[in-house]
């Protein structure tokens, strides 16, 4: 929104009062008040720059621990690809964890990747001719979505319209046969 609208917020102190204005209830009001106060007392805001409210807003309301239990996630089987999930929502949720972990480096998140991905699927793009770079996990975002692709419009062109093959008789015992 602030770039979107850039000639609305021309400053930090501006960006900062907007974001508190809509803090109105809650520990969120509690939030603002105690800026407000010390801005009535100071003369200024208790932040210097917008990194500086950022981090202050996210100690105050990002959970405790939050880093440590995404890595715990990342270790255990939760984030798994479940049957019938998406690829995309799988790397939305993939995506939130490995920003949250604040995990960094390239080949343990595409490890951590091939390993939440459905296994058939993980096989599939491991095994193919143009294997995805073992370090970017863009590619492997980009050719898990092409492959599900792939597959969705198989399973949709085969699904409904192949003619059914008629079920073979049983043969006729020779003994009964004219």
């Amino acid at each position: 929104y602030f770039q979107l609208q850039s000639d609305c917020f021309p400053d930090d102190a501006t960006r900062i009062g907007f974001v508190l204005s809509y803090m109105v209830s809650g520990r969120a009001q509690n939030f603002r008040s105690n800026a407000l106060e010390y801005s009535r007392t100071h003369g200024r805001l208790p932040w210097a720059t917008w990194l500086h409210f950022t981090k202050a807003f996210d100690e105050e309301f990002l959970p405790v621990g939050q880093t440590e239990t995404a890595m715990v996630k990342l270790e255990g089987s939760e984030y798994f690809q479940r049957a019938g999930q998406s690829v995309d929502v799988y790397i939305d949720g993939f995506r939130d964890l490995v920003q949250k972990a604040e995990l960094t480096d390239k080949h343990a998140i595409v490890i951590k990747f091939r390993q939440g991905l459905q296994e058939s699927l993980a096989r599939t793009l491991s095994d193919s001719p143009n294997p995805p770079s073992s370090s970017v996990i863009e590619d492997w975002y980009q050719h898990a979505r092409l492959l599900e692709q792939s597959r969705v419009m198989q399973i949709t062109i085969s699904g409904n319209s192949r003619p059914s093959v008629p079920t073979p008789r049983p043969l006729l015992p020779t003994i009964l046969r004219p």
